[in-house]
């Protein structure tokens, strides 16, 4: 509505200009704003033709490598991201990295950001090695920044590197990272915490697919028991880690132990499907 009202006064006052490209910054503010608050609400093809609107405005008149204009190209491509276009999401994508990179330097949270971004869309587009390596790249740039380190972003960089190996059936690196994983979200977070247990899971199954039953039964056994103690026993991640538990037991012929697990996952199963059954 305030889009629409200030054309609306621009458009009385008259065109006069020759530059029709060469918008009012009020009007390219509004544009990204707005194209903000549609992508949050999922409104992507109503989003998308206000951040381009937002990106060509600034182009025009702040330049291709202005950092307000790699901020709409990033828009934008956040946008074409979530409704697949993932060809045009990663070209922008690549543009924005190198322009952050030139402006901010190749330590900046923003320019790792978006090299994550990137890695992202590659990712999706099964181009495997390439995600690694700019995973990589991200976390030796993170260490880099010494006392200032995020945290929080090393945690998801290494979760998405730990499951860019396991795409590629790279257990033995996958089990590194993993591991790495693991330790900082307990350090991070403590145990009695979703990510901390959710990445135990996942080492456990990095370990258990290279047949190391043993360390990945101790921590199956762990996550389950932090999962039930946090989530309940009948929520779908401790169902889950118990069904891997089975599934490893099975797998070590130990199949005396197999009965009591089928009980307990069949009676929690029906507890969900049924909150009154006893």
């Amino acid at each position: 509505r305030a889009l629409a009202g200030f054309e609306a006064r621009q458009d009385a006052a008259g065109s006069g200009g020759s530059n029709l490209c060469a918008e009012p910054p009020e009007v390219m503010e509004l544009s990204a704003r707005l194209a903000g608050l549609l992508h949050l609400q999922e409104r992507l093809p109503e989003a998308e033709p206000l951040a381009r609107r937002a990106l060509r405005g600034r182009e025009a008149t702040l330049g291709l490598e202005h950092l307000e204009t790699l901020e709409s190209a990033y828009q934008l491509a956040h946008i074409l991201y979530a409704q697949g276009l993932y060809g045009e999401a990663q070209r922008l994508y690549r543009r924005v990295l190198r322009g952050r990179q030139a402006a901010l330097g190749g330590v900046h949270s923003q320019t790792l950001t978006t090299a994550t971004r990137l890695a992202t869309v590659l990712e999706s587009q099964h181009q495997l090695g390439e995600a690694e390596a700019i995973y990589r790249q991200s976390l030796q740039a993170h260490s880099a920044n010494g006392s200032e380190i995020d945290r929080v972003e090393v945690i998801r960089t290494l979760r998405s590197l730990g499951r860019v190996l396991v795409k590629q059936c790279n257990f033995g690196s996958a089990e590194s990272v993993c591991r790495l994983l693991m330790n900082n979200c307990e350090e991070m977070y403590g145990l009695a915490n979703v990510d901390s247990l959710t990445s135990m899971h996942a080492l456990a199954y990095v370990l258990d697919v290279q047949d190391k039953l043993r360390p990945a039964e101790d921590l199956y056994r762990r996550c389950l028991d932090g999962c039930e103690t946090l989530l309940g026993a009948s929520h779908p991640q401790s169902l889950e880690t118990l069904n891997c538990l089975a599934c490893l037991l099975n797998a070590s012929g130990r199949l005396t132990e197999l009965d009591p697990i089928f009980d307990k996952i069949l009676t929690q199963r029906l507890r969900t499907q049924d909150p009154t059954t006893a």
